[in-house]
């Protein structure tokens, strides 16, 4: 598998037809499924720690929790009561565990969305279409909706679940042990660990090849679980490369997304710090600040997630395409080599006509024969 074609072949693809850059943005949901308000603090350079004080002690980031806080009414107090307390706390936790599962199916239904219509426009550029419209990727959707929905719907159940049970059985370990029995649970969870980041490798590859079928070619959820592994059991390194391959580019754009937000809060923290002169700086400048900084990067992240997983998903369906011996049929960008030597096949295959001179010396040698046998 031609590993540098592919890749072409996918920024190719989203730059020529930017509207899979729409379905990417969507796409990006499915990626981020898987996966309140400060107070300001007073007081002067004094310091005196029996009043609680300690905390504005020259450091520019001191908050005075205890002056803040001093006034809440205790623990104790808070549940002294009949126990409705803990019913008004059991519901807001209830309604708060509610809003997180909604919230988590609706970015799923988004993802998927978004992933089918890129396979879907993917698929159809590379087969030769010139010309990719919202209308038409966004029809393609209906039918296969409720089979990646699906899949990711039992990816995440099953992770969740997972992740619950392990936890689970650390606690109960730590708890019948006293903390002497996580110490020995260390290798087993670093060994476990490495596991599950291998299986979730695999997995991640499985599910990017069962896409494409079930959006292309029209199979079901279980019939495109088997055929994956087949398939991936029979071309086993083929797409386990790409899929490090494209798992170092979406690091890599990660990183370069990430550090300069990073850069931009602290300094903007620093910037803060250093117009209060370095004495108490009031918590609320910091969350305003980390706030403005995030709103103004907001638009640079979601536009560059756009072309990210634009481009991931494009690859993954022309990965699949290459690994069941499907080629590339269009030819709007074709390569120069391909054309150089489509030209020289064509040419060949033109006759090519004899000169008048050489047809005018050729006949009278055919007459002087022809007499010399009479």
């Amino acid at each position: 598998m031609n590993y540098g074609e592919i890749l072409k072949r996918a920024w190719d693809t989203i730059w020529k037809h930017k509207i899979l850059w729409v379905f990417g943005l969507l796409a990006s949901c499915t990626a981020s499924s898987n996966g309140g308000g400060g107070g300001g603090g007073g007081g002067g350079t004094n310091t005196n720690y029996s009043n609680g004080d300690y905390f504005n002690n020259g450091n520019p980031f001191s908050y005075n929790f205890e002056k803040e806080f001093g006034n809440m009414p205790s623990f104790n107090h808070m549940f002294s009561g009949d126990g409705s307390e803990w019913a008004i706390i059991g519901l807001i936790i209830l309604g708060i565990l509610c809003l997180v599962v909604l919230l988590s199916l609706l970015f799923i239904a988004i993802g998927s969305a978004g992933q089918i219509g890129l396979s879907r426009g993917a698929w159809l550029v590379d087969e030769g279409e010139t010309k990719l419209t919202f209308s038409t990727l966004w029809q393609s959707i209906k039918k296969p909706f409720w089979r990646v929905f699906l899949m990711h719907f039992l990816l995440s159940l099953l992770g969740f679940v997972l992740g619950l049970l392990i936890v689970g059985i650390v606690v109960v370990i730590a708890v019948l042990t006293l903390g002497i029995g996580l110490i020995c649970l260390i290798p087993f969870l670093c060994i476990f660990g490495l596991l599950g980041f291998v299986a979730g490798i695999l997995i991640n590859i499985m599910m990017q090849l069962m896409i494409p079928m079930m959006v292309n070619e029209d199979v079901g959820l279980l019939d495109a679980v088997k055929k994956s592994f087949a398939l991936l059991k029979n071309n086993f390194w083929p797409p386990v490369l790409m899929g490090i391959i494209l798992f170092v580019i979406e690091i890599a754009i990660s990183l370069i997304i990430v550090i300069p937000l990073i850069i931009l809060v602290l300094g903007g923290v620093g910037v803060g710090a250093f117009a209060s002169g370095f004495g108490e700086m009031d918590p609320t400048l910091i969350i305003v600040l980390i706030i403005g900084v995030l709103c103004l990067f907001m638009p640079v992240s979601l536009f560059v997630n756009a072309v990210l997983y634009a481009y991931l998903g494009s690859a993954w369906t022309i990965t699949y395409r290459r690994l069941t011996n499907r080629e590339y049929l269009g030819a709007d960008i074709m390569p120069s080599d391909e054309i150089k030597s489509s030209a020289l096949e064509v040419e060949s295959a033109i006759p090519v006509e004899e000169p008048l001179e050489e047809v005018a010396k050729k006949k009278p040698r055919t007459r002087k024969k022809k007499t010399d046998q009479e």
